[in-house]
């Protein structure tokens, strides 16, 4: 059982070659197991469901599965658009586009609600990691302007 950030972005990346590869096979029945899989492993159950949704209505129905992969298919259509991808390019394992897209998806996505304790925490630390050395780099950019704008005065 998957348990780790670069899991979710293992199963992500899947998700997105199989969604954007040609109608083949059971398409639907792997993009299901990849579903499933990722609200076993990641995603918070507890999210509104278990008192809103009748005990007959399966996990695939739920309220958190259908607002994460809503929110995971919003994600790809828009990175796809940004660098002009066809979905078949977007389907080729070989130039990991689908890996980057899940990278990006993890790295930007903030509703942190939708996950589990575990990972809702790893993807904070994660962010914070990548927030700190933004932070970082501003302030030597800023710095240096600084020395050089009084530099140039005198």
């Amino acid at each position: 059982m998957p348990v780790g950030l670069s899991d979710l972005q293992d199963l992500l990346e899947a998700y997105f070659l199989i969604k954007n590869a040609p109608e083949k096979g059971n398409k639907k029945g792997e993009l299901d197991d990849i579903k499933m899989e990722i609200y076993d492993s990641y995603l918070n159950e507890d999210f509104g469901d278990r008192r809103e949704r009748p005990p007959n209505v399966s996990a695939a129905k739920s309220k958190v599965m259908e607002e994460f992969f809503m929110e995971v298919d919003k994600f790809g259509k828009k990175y796809m658009n940004s660098l002009r991808l066809t979905p078949s390019e977007m389907a080729k394992e070989s130039n990991s586009l689908a890996l980057s897209c899940s990278i990006e998806f993890t790295q930007n996505f903030d509703r942190y609600g939708l996950f589990n304790s575990e990972m809702m925490d790893a993807l904070l630390r994660a962010n914070k990691k990548k927030n700190k050395k933004n932070k970082k780099s501003k302030k030597r950019i800023s710095k240096k302007r600084k020395n050089k704008k009084s530099k140039s005065k005198k």
